[in-house]
């Protein structure tokens, strides 16, 4: 077994056990599942839940990301997922992060 056909394997395993892979999802999929993760997150011991949010902002670009490229549904899909979860990702002392948001 070639090493790149490992790699798909698990890299596919582990996408579709954290409920994220593309080939699946609609815009509201997506959406329901970044949401599940924020209230996961939030739900864990203040020591694990710092570690962990600093997963929410590069989980939120990909989820914009996928919105985008896939394209299907509401074309302002991408639009209403920024607009219900930037706030998360901006307010606080991180202007870089703020920047960014800002740009999507």
């Amino acid at each position: 077994v070639k090493l790149k056909e490992m790699l798909d394997r698990d890299a596919f395993r582990i996408s579709r056990r954290f409920a994220l892979h593309v080939e699946t999802k609609t815009a509201p999929d997506y959406e329901d599942s970044y949401q599940r993760l924020s209230v996961w997150i939030k739900s864990r011991p203040p020591e694990q839940e710092h570690e962990l949010n600093l997963l929410r902002f590069p989980m939120f670009v990909h989820c914009f990301l996928a919105l985008v490229v896939r394209g299907e549904g509401a074309a302002d899909a991408p639009e209403r997922f920024v607009r219900a979860h930037a706030a998360e990702h901006t307010d606080g002392g991180n202007v870089e992060k703020k920047r960014q948001v800002n740009q999507l």
